[in-house]
């Protein structure tokens, strides 16, 4: 058997194996979504202030972006332009790894220097937390944002980050552990909550060509495209954010907060109060949209 055939035949045994899934599994998270389509929000929030941007003058955040020239790598065009470039020289600096160890620190300017200098591979909320504080860096309002599925306590869940676009008046999704965002029919680029109705109302979702998965790298873009969807399909039915959206070290109050934004009907019973975890943070729960999702200020 020449080398082309047997490859062929390799590629066309994943192909097999990824399809399956999709098929079987597709059906029961789009049937979960439209269980769970709407959020209305509850008469009496818990938390109804504001999201918190560092600045950058943030150090942390200036010495990254004069250290690898950011401003150089973003280049100049059409925000969506400019965001897609910084996401793809974040996705490069690595690869991905399913269980990484814990680094001490959690900041952008670090992860950078422990994937260039040591090889450190990236889990998509490493991946998530370089690209937001980057976006921090160049003074757009981004936000790592935790798409969780169904069930209360998920094997696997996914970490990706929303930015607000001046230029589209919108938040806009972005994907660097994948190197993805996806748009409508027309090209427009859309946030989680527009990828998430689309995905119920089975509307046109178009998936960008930067698209690279790992572990995936014989499929075809087609098939990468509908692979993802897919899989923002399982993850995309609550949503979490920080109340803080910057570097860790930055002084603030002890503890952090959190908003989790749930659908209507599924745990009502969370929105009565706020949970505390082991280890400190607060998590609000809301089903308001508008305020979750509220703009940055001008």
């Amino acid at each position: 058997m020449g080398l082309g055939i047997a490859l062929a035949i390799a590629v066309s045994s994943l192909a097999v194996a990824v399809m399956t899934p999709l098929f079987i599994f597709g059906r029961r998270f789009r049937n979960r979504l439209r269980r769970h389509p709407a959020f209305t929000p509850s008469a009496q929030a818990t938390w109804n202030g504001s999201i918190d941007y560092a600045e950058p003058d943030h150090p942390l955040l200036t010495e990254l972006r004069d250290m690898y020239d950011l401003e150089a790598i973003a280049g100049t065009g059409a925000e969506i332009d400019r965001f897609v470039r910084l996401m793809s020289w974040v996705h490069g600096l690595t690869t991905h790894a399913r269980n990484p160890s814990w680094p001490k620190r959690f900041d952008g300017l670090h992860l950078v220097e422990l994937a260039r200098e040591q090889g450190k591979r990236f889990n998509c909320w490493m991946y998530a937390i370089v690209l937001n504080d980057v976006l921090l860096s160049m003074g757009f309002a981004s936000r790592v944002i935790h798409l969780w599925p169904y069930v209360e306590s998920p094997n696997e869940s996914h970490v990706v980050v929303s930015v607000f676009s001046r230029e589209y008046e919108t938040w806009i999704h972005l994907d660097p552990d994948m190197c993805a965002y996806v748009t409508d029919e027309d090209g427009t680029p859309l946030g989680i909550m527009e990828i998430r109705d689309r995905i119920v109302r089975r509307a046109p979702l178009r998936v960008s060509n930067t698209i690279h998965m790992a572990y995936a790298s014989l499929l075809g873009k087609r098939l990468l495209k509908r692979l993802y969807i897919w899989y923002l399909s399982k993850n995309i039915l609550r949503i979490d954010c920080p109340v803080r959206s910057g570097p860790p070290d930055e002084p603030q109050v002890p503890g952090k907060a959190y908003l989790h934004l749930i659908p209507d009907g599924y745990h009502d019973e969370w929105l009565d109060e706020p949970r505390v975890t082991e280890r400190g943070s607060t998590i609000h729960y809301l089903r308001d949209p508008d305020l979750f999702w509220q703009p940055p200020s001008p």
